[in-house]
């Protein structure tokens, strides 16, 4: 029990803490997913909204933790914990979309971009010139699949004719099924579909259009270079880290690992806290597009600014621009990548995840049959 509070309040503050550092995560402008010029960067208003929001951010996450851990303490319900991470990400949410409006306001009101010359880079070199992806550091997360899958093949004629194959926040074994090619290899088949979308989804993003900035071209080509090569490298870290937890979980599936009630939740949940500590640090350090990164040429001035395409995102957070052929872009309030909903390939990609998503408990559904 103690490994399951200790789990789920690691997700708590890494939530808050996530809520509380990402302004400083994003390029200076880009305040609260609002793109302004860079010499409206200091603007008063900007900085009063970025103390009240992590101000807002951390007591909303005192007040809720507070709150959850005292009705856990008292009740025993652990649907707490998940209905209180829920609720937190929903608070947050909203004290980031009132900085929002109130940046999009101000900027309106003071006619931010008049008499400015907006425009856009590209640095041609990425495609003439493209780095290579690290297909290397896929061969961690592809070994383990392959591995994992030789492991059962191996064990499968001696297994019992009941397996376990599900277990509560306590490690207990509570869901048995007949033995089975679905009910043995159940999480074979996810940890094979999951490394597959996550490899997939790396290649994309590693060969998404760029994001520059207009008034500094060259350092953020070289940032850029920077951030997409790091970024992929830890989300196929992160790739290995789930294999490693559905390994665990086979292995115990498969009594090559005897269950240890509690201890069990530390196996299967401490490898992909791992691979989100990974990708967390790594964001910290370069923040979203590499923009905190050293670039030897940051003092360049190309006399433009960004140009100013707010019209096409909604709330700062979703990208709908039916005249972009870009499949996926830059996220505008977060680190990584977002679909453009105005492309039909990204409604493509949406439901085969989401189908990927439901299918994993159908096949885990199926295992008890």
């Amino acid at each position: 029990m103690a490994e399951f509070y200790l789990i789920m309040g690691f997700i708590f503050a890494l939530l808050v803490f996530l809520s509380w550092i990402m302004p400083a995560l994003m390029r200076p402008t880009l305040p609260f997913g609002v793109r302004i010029p860079g010499d409206r960067t200091g603007e008063p208003l900007i900085v009063d909204e970025l103390r009240r929001y992590r101000r807002l951010t951390l007591l909303t996450g005192i007040v809720i933790g507070a709150i959850v851990a005292a009705v856990t303490l008292l009740s025993g319900w652990q649907e707490t914990l998940t209905a209180g991470i829920l609720v937190l990400i929903f608070v947050e949410w909203v004290w980031y979309y009132r900085a929002h409006r109130r940046v999009i306001a101000a900027k309106h009101e003071g006619n931010w971009y008049a008499g400015l010359h907006q425009g856009a880079v590209v640095d041609t070199g990425i495609r003439t010139e493209p780095q290579p992806y690290p297909w290397l550091w896929t061969l961690p997360a592809i070994g383990l699949v392959i591995a994992t899958a030789i492991i059962g093949i191996i064990k499968y004629p001696d297994l019992p004719g009941t397996l376990a194959i599900h277990y509560n926040a306590q490690g207990v074994a509570n869901g048995f099924a007949g033995k089975s090619v679905w009910s043995a290899f159940s999480l074979v088949f996810i940890e094979g579909i999951t490394t597959a979308l996550i490899v997939g989804f790396s290649v994309l993003t590693f060969r998404s259009r760029q994001e520059l900035d207009s008034e500094h071209p060259v350092a953020s080509a070289q940032q850029h270079r920077a951030f997409v090569r790091q970024m992929t490298q830890a989300v196929l870290f992160l790739a290995a880290c789930v294999d490693v937890t559905m390994l665990f979980g086979s292995l115990t599936i498969w009594g090559v690992i005897q269950s240890t009630g509690p201890k069990s939740l530390l196996g299967l949940g401490l490898p992909i806290i791992a691979g989100v500590v990974g990708i967390t640090a790594l964001a910290v350090r370069t923040g979203q597009s590499g923009h905190r990164l050293p670039a030897g040429e940051s003092s360049y001035g190309s006399g433009m600014v960004n140009r100013d395409d707010d019209r096409y995102w909604i709330g700062g957070m979703i990208y709908l621009n039916r005249d972009d052929p870009a499949f996926m872009v830059n996220k505008r309030f977060g680190v990584g990548w977002t679909l453009n909903f105005g492309h039909p390939g990204a409604w493509v990609f949406l439901v085969i995840t989401l189908g990927i998503a439901i299918g994993a408990p159908l096949i885990s559904a199926l295992a008890h049959h």
